[in-house]
């Protein structure tokens, strides 16, 4: 379930556009990875909700294992604003 899965009318609009006017550098660890279809979610650290992420969005998308230490970049998904986004996955 996304963030702003609770708020309705004027607290939703408001907290989309803070969110996407406010990108956040995270960081957690891979907890799912589909290969076929070129996707992941990263587990945030100290969170409970797990950010979708795109294969172009990681240098060397081929070599991320499950369990792997990453940070990011997140913002909102622009195919889905109730959800965030990680772009810039890198490894740490």
């Amino acid at each position: 379930m996304g963030i702003l899965s609770k708020l309705t009318g004027a607290d939703r609009r408001a907290k989309e556009a803070q969110i996407a006017s406010e990108p956040v550098i995270g960081r957690g660890r891979i907890n799912a990875i589909t290969r076929s279809k070129n996707f992941g979610y990263i587990l945030e650290h100290g969170g409970k909700d797990s950010v979708f992420f795109k294969s172009d969005a990681v240098a060397d998308f081929a070599a991320l294992e499950v369990g792997q230490e990453v940070e990011y970049t997140r913002g909102v998904d622009p195919g889905d604003p109730m959800r965030y986004r990680a772009t810039d996955v890198r490894l740490i």
